[in-house]
């Protein structure tokens, strides 16, 4: 706020930003609440982020929406 208040080019910058923001509802989008409940998880619900083994505890990972998630059997 500061350099905005002491630099021409920084409040050109802020100016640009507030003229350029655009208002995006999101709700009405059909997908939208789907998207978000999948998004709130960890890891996702849809992208599981295998990334994130070792980095973030088991017990988080393994959570799904009604609870701890049993492992997937592999054939």
């Amino acid at each position: 706020c500061r350099a905005a208040l002491l630099n021409k080019k920084k409040r050109d910058e802020a100016n640009w930003c507030a003229r350029n923001v655009q208002y995006l509802e999101l709700t009405v989008e059909p997908t939208f609440e789907k998207d978000f409940m999948e998004a709130m998880q960890m890891p996702h619900m849809v992208d599981k982020f295998p990334h994130l083994e070792g980095v973030v505890p088991d017990h988080v990972l393994n959570q799904g929406p009604k609870g701890p998630v049993k492992p997937e059997l592999k054939n």
